[in-house]
């Protein structure tokens, strides 16, 4: 059964008193009503009160720490002043600021800033991800800022240089390529600025990450076009070098291996699209019969091509993206994908975050999200002759 506010501040106090008494300093005891207020404030920290929410009554704070009203009025008065409490005559005192911290950075203004690597006219997912960081920011008082980079780590870095000489609570970046600015993370966990990276992790380099899974979402996308009887399957990357994309081409080889099927090193293309002539001939040729794509992206770019070169998707070859970009299910033939949750990757980003700010920690976690496989129009049986010889063909599976 989950705690009530009470219940849980009253533990809070329970495991002080077996940590022993008041702390001393120079001989004298904190007075009473500072314990209070402190365990106030850490209630607040820990996310046992949340912003809005109302904190335990003057009765009950008396009872729990056995003092008398005027020491919890003076408690509750200094926090009111400080602005962490508010004040409401006939129903209480609840939290009004949400990092509740005396000084420091950790305070800030209540004002997060998110960089963004891009903001392509086809790319939905940056609308989804600030709408999920503001979901979760906004009831808690905090104020969101939206810088992009244009995919520059150069600018990304002068950017994230200005941000840190204003008054900002934390930084959310979803980074251009994080092995160009590995450095300035450092720095940012040297000097104890909260942050959390989205997608696109440093490597070898621990922080508050929020991705999605990947691997299993190119692993279950291979094994679907295996099971339509493709063996003869294309990697098509774009920007090779970020660790969604060398995950996603992992998940992909690992799916071949567990089938069986031999890897061909002329099959990935890793950061570049063959040109649509060479594609179509091998296509035709029957060398290809399926092709996953790193992102929707490529593989819009990929079935534009495609056409020019009247290939029919899926009856010549199959068609898979990455990312379920709402464009997707509006292409010519809407396009089969695996679904990223990019609006749980931003409140998720933003709870990590904010999570970092009250505990006054940059921390290293890392948070992986599920992926879902979405079956559209551009997916079908392998050709005959282009798959798993003796295979039956199979019948085509739409969402």
């Amino acid at each position: 059964m989950k705690k009530s506010t009470m219940d849980r501040v009253k533990d809070r106090v329970k495991d002080s008193m077996k940590e022993g008494p008041a702390v001393e300093t120079s001989a004298r005891t904190i007075p009473k009503y500072q314990d209070v207020k402190e365990y106030l404030l850490s209630a607040i920290r820990q996310g046992d009160l949340d912003v809005g929410q109302r904190i335990p009554s003057e009765k009950q704070l008396m009872g729990l720490f056995g003092v008398s009203s005027i020491t919890v009025r003076r408690a509750m008065g200094e926090l009111a002043a400080e602005g962490i409490l508010r004040r409401i005559k006939g129903k209480g005192s609840y939290v009004a600021h949400p990092g509740a911290f005396p000084q420091g950075r950790a305070r800030g203004s209540g004002l997060v800033a998110f960089v963004i690597a891009t903001a392509h006219d086809l790319d939905s997912s940056y609308l989804q991800i600030i709408k999920g960081i503001q979901s979760f920011l906004s009831p808690r008082q905090y104020s969101l800022l939206v810088e992009y980079t244009d995919e520059d780590p150069v600018k990304e870095r002068d950017i994230i240089g200005r941000l840190l000489q204003s008054d900002i609570a934390g930084l959310l970046i979803f980074p251009a390529e994080p092995r160009s600015n590995t450095d300035l993370f450092a720095t940012l966990r040297r000097e104890g600025v909260p942050f959390v990276i989205l997608d696109r992790a440093a490597p070898n380099f621990p922080v508050n990450h929020v991705t999605s899974n990947n691997h299993e979402g190119a692993y279950v996308a291979t094994e679907h076009l295996i099971g339509l009887g493709h063996t003869r399957i294309a990697f098509i990357g774009s920007h090779f070098l970020l660790s969604s994309v060398q995950e996603r081409y992992h998940g992909y080889c690992d799916a071949l291996a567990m089938a069986g099927i031999p890897f061909r090193e002329e099959l990935v293309h890793r950061d570049h699209t063959p040109d649509g002539a060479t594609l179509a001939r091998r296509i035709r040729e029957g060398d290809v019969t399926a092709i996953l794509a790193a992102n929707d992206l490529k593989a819009l770019e990929i079935m534009g091509v495609l056409r020019q070169q009247d290939i029919d998707i899926p009856g010549q070859v199959s068609l898979v993206g990455y990312d379920d970009f709402e464009a997707c299910s509006f292409a010519n033939i809407p396009l089969s994908t695996v679904r990223q949750d990019f609006e749980l990757m931003g409140s998720e980003s933003a709870k990590l975050l904010v999570r970092s700010i009250r505990h006054r920690e940059v921390g290293c976690r890392r948070i992986m999200l599920p992926t879902k496989l979405v079956l559209r129009r551009s997916t079908g049986p392998c050709p005959r002759g282009g798959g798993i010889p003796g295979r039956d063909r199979e019948e085509p599976i739409h969402a």
